[in-house]
């Protein structure tokens, strides 16, 4: 939990790797595409996004879902770009946009 917050740098140096090492289990631990038919309803959808290196402007954007008091992470867009965020949305099955409770 003390990594929450931070960004690729500041795990890396807390964990004592490289910060392509860092990347590296991101990249292994982190689907490419949400599959939706594992859910059954969304609840509280959350976009925030991060700066994985502070000051070099390289941001992800994190989609998450919170139900019952559990937070999944749904997706890791790269970038911030509302092109994008509204790209996911869109993906979104019309079943599952239904469940939506809130969005912050």
């Amino acid at each position: 939990m003390e990594l929450i917050n931070s960004t690729i740098v500041d795990v890396s140096l807390k964990g004592n790797v490289t910060e392509s090492a860092v990347m590296g289990i991101l990249n292994r631990h982190i689907e490419s595409d949400v599959n939706w038919s594992t859910i059954s309803t969304i609840g509280v959808l959350g976009i925030d996004e991060i700066a994985l290196k502070k000051g070099h402007k390289n941001y992800v954007t994190l989609i998450t879902r919170r139900n019952e008091g559990e937070v999944r992470l749904l997706a890791v867009i790269e970038g911030r770009e509302k092109t994008k965020i509204k790209g996911f949305l869109k993906s979104i099955p019309a079943r599952l946009k239904k469940t939506v409770e809130a969005v912050c």
